[in-house]
């Protein structure tokens, strides 16, 4: 009985835990009393994994010594593997959703999304691009260079973020035209952090940039083929076929109802490129497709299902549910493909 309670509460119990902590402590700014608890959940969880280990085959060991019934014993081993994948499962997926935004393909570092932070410099800015400043008030000119201040940084990170894209897609052996193409996309990103630095500087009336980013150099760490295969999947659906998308939906919506000018241009540049980008990230995940495992592509599909749960208006949902879709069709594709080679 202990080993079934104990392999129950590492299986079902502590991964909702992880989540909830994780979610709390983004909301806190990443740390605090929240990321203290995250922390000795999760050694808790490792240590009630191992003690369920030992405690289910000590019984399965003792049930045989005495003849009896040994069902239940290993029950609570199942349960304790169990545990070693969704504990794990859960934190990722917390890594990964927490880090989902409008802002396109974020630069991940150990699966958190990172961004430069700013200073006072005019390297970074489109200097033909000034917006209308008249009638403005000094409280709506702050709020507008806090919102183009940080769409800036999300642009900057993009940058890298497919600088580091191209360099895993070389280490996959994928053709050249994605890598050309993700190249390409680094570019584009290039130009919208200029313009969106140019709007914030403008609205905060001082030049904006970003500072040096070390951060930037600090990559996924070693792993092997089949493990960066199931990262650059997971992370091109959701920070590309949902990220990207919805970065290009919501400047479309927002160029509906602006009349400042240069903004105007800055929402359909990147409405028209993110779009293009969503693109690239389906045809990288197609790629991948039939290169990753079962597992990875079960990954992939409760993934997308996580996107959709977390869906917080209209908009998010529609987008959401299109990577679902598109990864139906894609798995349908497959399994035909499949039947036809078998035929």
């Amino acid at each position: 009985m202990p080993a079934i309670l104990f392999a129950a509460v590492v299986s079902f119990v502590l991964p909702i835990v992880y989540l909830v902590l994780w979610f709390k402590m983004l909301g806190r700014g990443g740390g605090g009393t929240y990321g203290a608890a995250w922390l000795v959940a999760v050694g808790t969880g490792a240590t009630m994994w191992l003690t369920s280990m030992v405690l289910s085959i000590r019984a399965i060991v003792l049930a045989r010594r005495s003849q009896q019934s040994s069902a239940g014993p290993v029950v609570a081993l199942v349960l304790t593997i169990l545990g070693a994948l969704t504990g794990p499962a859960s934190v990722l997926f917390g890594l990964l959703l927490a880090g989902g935004s409008a802002h396109g393909r974020p630069l991940r570092v150990r699966g958190r999304p990172r961004t430069a932070s700013t200073t006072n410099n005019d390297r970074w800015i489109e200097h033909d691009l000034v917006p209308d400043l008249d009638g403005l008030e000094s409280e709506q000119r702050a709020a507008h260079a806090t919102r183009w201040t940080r769409d800036a940084q999300a642009e900057h990170a993009s940058i890298a973020a497919f600088a580091r894209l191209s360099l895993d897609l070389l280490a996959l052996g994928a053709p050249p035209d994605l890598v050309d193409r993700t190249h390409h996309a680094a570019l584009e990103e290039s130009r919208h952090a200029r313009l969106t630095f140019a709007l914030a500087s403008a609205y905060a009336g001082v030049a904006i940039g970003p500072t040096q980013w070390p951060a930037a150099l600090r990559g996924a760490g070693q792993e092997n083929i089949r493990a960066a295969r199931r990262r650059v999947l997971l992370e091109s659906i959701l920070d590309g076929l949902y990220g990207e998308a919805l970065a290009a939906e919501r400047a479309r919506c927002e160029l509906d109802t602006c009349r400042e000018a240069s903004v105007r241009k800055v929402l359909a540049v990147i409405a028209e490129d993110e779009a293009r980008h969503a693109d690239l990230a389906m045809e990288v995940v197609s790629w991948l497709w039939d290169r990753v495992d079962a597992v990875a592509r079960e990954d992939a599909g409760r993934l997308a299902e996580a996107i959709v749960s977390r869906a917080a208006d209209d908009l998010e949902f529609a987008v959401a549910s299109g990577v679902v879709d598109r990864l139906a069709r894609l798995e349908n594709d497959a399994m035909s493909c499949d039947v036809r080679a078998a035929a």
